[in-house]
């Protein structure tokens, strides 16, 4: 089906949402929408929600003109979208699905998630100079994936989201994220994060928690991921490649560079966020670089620039857990960075540490704030359980002394195990490696099928 059809007029200058909502529903399963070459402007979001239609372009351009309705919303099985350029004017960070520019998304009443859906191929990018309206592309990420199953995300550019420039969230598992350039995001470049809950530290309390997390890991653990070949660099807020909750995850050859204020790799639990832990990660192959050494490479008009470097070593492991969390069993499992293997990478130019694990730990800190009745809460969080971790074949150089910092407390079978981990060709160790190699497998999902 041609989108012209249907009244959609490229190079016009006037607003096609009409036209293009209308070709969309108008498919039947199976029929491709083909957008010819030229700009069509939209100003709310387009929602793909009949199964396993494709958009495809022939050199269009998609703007967005609202920023607080931008998305292309894939919202049925099989939805997908291939080879477009798509801009927006935009320039202040939101946060939901639509506030995104494209979102495998089928709202919070799915009984099961999205399956089969394909981002491929696209440029996400700002469509005008810096100091303009248009200098950034997406109100929140470039590409949103949440409670989606059997997904792909390849070969897409990704340049100036205001948060992740790949976000994924809400339970997706069983996907793919390969070959994709993400540059210059106001987060992290590529985001895989699990909430226990809505993220609320001040109602999401351990009492409420425990006894659930069975059918909340269903619902919200983001699980069974490759990242791969990806290409990720200067980003102006957050880190580079980041697991804040996750299981059964691969993060293999990528390169990321010019993380300003954050770590490259970084695999937490956020206690602040209430994010689940992470457990069977596998990172290996990866090169990292100019890690906290350069200014930004782009900020936007509003950016506060006295904002401060975390710390992160270039490969940054840790866990924070509220005191309440301690006194159940499932929780503290939940909670747990275990069972992570980071191996054959490179590090280069680091400000501070090029591994640092367990950075919470003798960290005593209280969160003070108020809940939606308006009632003060105070919760008190310190480092978690860091367990089962490898290290090895890490070659480091120009990176902050000590190269290798192990902060975790590591007794018997809770241990970190380390081999062949140089700086500036020197070996390195760390009083607390010893133990066993922990089993570690990633994901099961390949780059081919």
């Amino acid at each position: 089906m041609d989108v012209r059809s249907f009244g959609a007029v490229p190079d016009d200058g006037r607003d096609d949402t009409a036209s293009i909502q209308a070709a969309l529903n108008s498919l039947t399963a199976g029929q491709w929408l083909v957008f010819p070459a030229g700009t069509y402007l939209h100003s709310s979001r387009l929602v793909v929600a009949t199964a396993r239609v494709v958009l495809w372009s022939e050199g269009a351009t998609l703007q967005a003109t609202n920023a607080q309705d931008q998305a292309i919303e894939l919202a049925a099985d099989g939805a997908s979208i291939y080879n477009f350029t798509l801009t927006a004017v935009t320039r202040d960070r939101l946060y939901a699905p639509w506030h995104s520019r494209v979102a495998i998304y089928g709202g919070t009443a799915r009984v099961a998630p999205l399956r089969d859906n394909v981002v491929q191929g696209n440029r996400i990018v700002n469509g005008g100079a810096r100091g303009t309206a248009l200098a950034n592309s997406a109100s929140a990420a470039g590409i949103w994936v949440e409670y989606a199953d059997n997904f792909l995300v390849a070969g897409n550019e990704v340049r100036r989201s205001l948060s992740d420039g790949i976000h994924i969230t809400g339970g997706a598992r069983n996907g793919r994220v390969l070959f994709n350039t993400v540059r210059e995001s106001g987060d992290d470049l590529i985001g895989l994060v699990s909430y226990m809950g809505d993220g609320d530290w001040t109602s999401e309390t351990a009492a409420r928690l425990t006894g659930t997390l069975a059918g909340k890991r269903d619902r919200q653990l983001v699980r069974n991921v490759l990242v791969a070949h990806n290409d990720v660099s200067a980003n102006y807020w957050g880190r580079g490649i980041t697991v804040v909750g996750g299981a059964d995850i691969t993060i293999s050859d990528n390169r990321v560079s010019q993380t300003a204020i954050g770590g490259g790799i970084l695999l937490a639990r956020d206690a602040s966020f209430v994010t689940w832990g992470v457990n069977n990660v596998l990172v290996q192959d990866n090169t990292i670089s100019q890690v906290q050494t350069l200014p930004p490479a782009y900020t936007p008009i509003d950016w506060d620039a006295s904002v401060q470097r975390t710390g992160h070593g270039a490969v940054e492991i840790y866990g924070f857990v509220f005191d309440d969390e301690r006194a159940f069993a499932d929780l503290v499992d939940a909670t747990a960075m275990q069972n992570i293997r980071v191996t054959r990478t490179t590090v280069t130019d680091a400000w501070a540490s090029g591994v640092r694990v367990g950075a919470g730990t003798a960290v005593a800190e209280a969160l003070v704030g108020g809940d939606a009745e308006g009632r003060s809460v105070t919760r008190m969080f310190t480092g978690g359980a860091v367990r089962r971790i490898e290290l090895s074949s890490i070659a480091m150089t120009g990176t902050a002394s000590p190269a290798l910092q192990i902060l975790a407390r590591t007794t018997g079978s809770d241990n970190i195990y380390c081999e062949g981990i140089t700086d500036g060709g020197r070996v390195v160790a760390d009083a607390a490696c010893g133990g066993a190699r922990p089993v570690v497998t990633g994901t099961t999902q390949s780059c081919l099928r």
